[in-house]
Parts: structure tokens; sequence; C-alpha cells
């Protein structure tokens, strides 16, 4: 556990938080002559970690202020001036003067230096008040919605248990001097903290890592990275590194999304936490049964992970996919779907270089898109040309997908329905965005 001194100051408490706590190793001389500020109330996270203070006095006054070094919302804080705009400032953490009632104990001893988890230290509620926070500020600031309408069309999904969570984890790794040191990179800096066991991983990653940090002891690299995924019944485990991949027992293992198996690589991208996407896909289909079954176009559709919720629905789906290991997935899910997944078809293309080539009915009636974390920009003219009546948008990232969905409905063919953010990353400001839009009747043929 991360280690804390405390002092009596009159009737307050004040936590005094060592330097290797705030940045994972010591802090530079040169922040004790950088102006102390006192007395920042932390409000909320931000999506890094760093909390968020709006001092109404004193030299950072209308300022957003971002302190680091594992507050909490409603700490009080001292610490000292990194950086200084017209609009916001950056304070490095030295003391807790008056601790937050939602701070807690982190049931992880790395969690102070390792960058995995920094909202660990805050309860549960903490955790979904500035999740939520932070949604409602994107929605009013880039779709200019009213608080109102914030309140209207935001809906925050059941928060799910955080404990081993992970199905897939991504390790670094580095050999010197014969030792072997195996873990997630630092909060601050590149430096790997070494990790034995790790609280948000699935029980059977942690079972695997000792014999996977055996074999780390003969592989012909230096450096490199583990990949893991825990599947249903097994573990899968690649070290990879430049012109390198070794396998540690199988290298492929199944998820159930969707009711369906999924076969992945562990070197292969896969949502981490089924259950939190077991729970969109529902969403989903409860979306997708709104419109008449017939063609469904599905964009960035993976191995199919998401498109069960189409299927159930009674839609037949064009998808595309530029991963060719995606797409045998994919047909290996629709063949053992029935009748709406023996009809889907998925094509190999390269979404942002060639757009979307739709085969016949050149208008579908919806439409799902899944796109990577910098969003789907390039295929804005598409989506608003193509006439669907119900556009599905999932995101794994809030700020790019407020742009497109700015792109989407300012341009005035499509109006936000209902917005969703699930908690697919327990301890981490990181959500996942499920957007129902509807075409708007003035932009209808």
């Amino acid at each position: 556990m991360r280690e804390r001194a405390s002092i009596s100051a009159g009737k307050q408490r004040v936590l005094l938080i060592p330097a290797l706590a705030v940045y994972g190793r010591p802090m530079a001389t040169s922040s004790s002559r950088r102006q102390r500020v006192a007395g920042l109330k932390i409000e909320r996270w931000a999506h890094g970690g760093d909390g968020v203070a709006l001092p109404s006095d004193g030299p950072l006054a209308g300022r957003v202020v971002f302190v680091s070094g594992g507050v909490v919302p409603g700490d009080t804080v001292a610490g000292r001036l990194v950086k200084k705009k017209a609009r916001w400032a950056r304070v490095q953490l030295d003391a807790i003067d008056v601790p937050s009632p939602e701070r807690v104990e982190p049931p992880c001893a790395h969690q102070a230096a390792c960058g995995g988890c920094p909202w660990m230290v805050g309860a549960p509620s903490a955790q979904r008040a500035s999740r939520t926070a932070i949604l409602f500020g994107e929605a009013r600031k880039h779709l200019r919605w009213t608080a109102d309408e914030a309140e209207r069309l935001i809906e925050m999904a059941p928060d799910t248990s955080a404990a081993g969570y992970r199905h897939k984890v991504r390790l670094s790794f580095e050999r010197r001097d014969g030792r072997v040191t195996l873990g997630y990179r630092a909060r601050r800096g590149h430096a790997i903290i070494d990790v034995a066991e790790c609280v948000v991983a699935h029980p059977t990653i942690n079972a695997a890592l000792p014999g996977v940090r055996d074999r780390l002891a003969d592989v012909p690299l230096a450096a490199g990275e583990v990949h893991l995924v825990a599947g249903d019944r097994s573990v899968a485990v690649v070290i990879a590194g430049p012109g390198h991949r070794t396998v540690v027992g199988e290298d492929a293992t199944t998820l159930a999304f969707g009711g369906l198996p999924l076969r992945v690589e562990a070197d292969q991208f896969v949502q981490a936490n089924p259950a939190v996407i077991n729970d969109i896909i529902a969403r989903v289909e409860g979306w997708a049964r709104e419109c008449q079954p017939g063609v469904a176009v599905e964009l960035f559709a993976g191995g199919g992970t998401l498109t069960p919720g189409l299927w159930r629905a009674g839609h037949t789906v064009s998808a595309f996919e530029l991963d060719a290991r995606g797409r045998a997935s994919f047909r290996t899910r629709a063949r053992s779907f029935g009748a709406c997944g023996e009809a889907s078809e998925l094509y190999g293309c390269d979404l942002f270089a060639v757009g979307v080539p739709l085969p016949a009915p050149p208008r579908p009636r919806l439409v799902l898109l899944d796109p990577p974390r910098a969003g789907a920009a390039p295929l804005l003219p598409w989506l608003r040309a193509c006439g669907a009546e119900r556009i599905i948008y999932i995101s794994c990232d809030v700020a790019t997908a407020m742009r497109d969905l700015a792109g989407l409905t300012e341009a005035g063919s499509y109006s936000v329905v209902e917005l969703v953010g699930f908690d697919v990353a327990p301890h981490t400001g990181h959500q996942e965005l499920a957007v129902l839009l509807a075409r708007r009747a003035s932009a209808a043929d």
C-alpha cells in the first residue's frame, strides 16, 4: 500500500504525500522553488486521473486547475504550480489538507505508481459522479445541449463489479542483469512497475503470470510485451517483440459475446470486459428491434462481437472489417446463428481509405458502427447521406464520439434519441458509449 504520514494541524488532518506516490519517481528538486498554492478543492477527476479544481479566489482564480498525484473529489489540497495559462493551470500535489469522505484505501499495492487504475483511491460513488460529469460536460460543449437536454438524453448504465473484470491485459517486460521485470508502465514516464498480481485482471490471468515469467527468461528479447486473454476455459498468452512471437501454452481462446463463442488470439484486439459488452449488445438488440427487419450495415465489425444484437432483431448484415482474423471469426459466428447469419456477409475493406463500397440495397434500414479511438470523421459524409432510419454509434472515446455526433446532428440529418455511458473500465475515466440516432423527418426523401 502507499505509505502516508499524518500530522496534527489544529483540528485538521494533513496527509503528506511522498514524492514516489505522486509520480512513481522522486520529484524534481526544482519543484521546491515553484509557487505553492493551497486551499484547492477537488471537484471531480479528469479523464486521465488528475483532479479538477475551480478556485474562485487566489492566484489561480477563474482557471481550471489540474492537480496531479492521487487526489479524490472532495479533497482539499496544496501543491506546487507547474504551469499557468490564461484559462487553466497545472499543480503538482504536495499534501492533502482535508481528505475527501470518498477517499478509500486502494486494494492494490501498486496503484500509486502504476498508470492502470488512477481512480482506485476513490469510492465507486465518486468514480460514477466523475464519469457522469465528464460525459455531461462533453455533451454540452460539443453538442450544445442544455442541462435539461443532457438530463433527458443521457443515461448512465448500472456499474458492474470491478474485481477481476479484465479478461485481456497487455503487460510490458524487460530483462536486465538476469532479472525479469513484468508489469504495467508507470503513471509518469516509461518505467515498468513489476506486478505479481493485478487486482482487476481475471484470476486465471494472475495464475498464468508465474509461468510467463519463467518463459521470459529464455526468449531472445531484452524487452517487449506480453498479451494475455482469459477465455471461458483457457488462457491464451503471446510474448511479442520486434520480429518475434512466442506462444505460451495456447495462442488463442474463446470468449462468449452475445451468446455466441468468439475465438480470439492473445495479441488480437478483443474487448476486455465481456460483461459490459454483453450489456451493450443487449442495448443494440433493443434499438435494432425498433426498425423493421431488413438489411443492416455494420462498420468496423471486427469478429462480429456486436453483430448478434442485429441478428436477434431479425436483420441480415452487410459488414465491413479490415483485420483478416476478425473476418474469419465473423463468418464462424454467422454460420452458427441461423437464417439471418447465413444471409449475412462480411467484406474486407479499409473504410478510411476507400469509404463504404455498399452493395445492394443502396439504402440500409440501420447502420451500426464501432470505430477505433480516433473516431469515424472520414465516414461522416456517407453516414449523413446513407438514408438509414437509425444509426447506432458505439464509441470507446468520449471526445471523438462527441465530435462525430456533432457532425451528424448539426448538419440536420440526424438527431440523438438516447446516449448511454457504460463503466467498461472501473477505476479509470474510460467509458464506452452507445448512442442511438434517428433520421430527422426534414431529411427524409
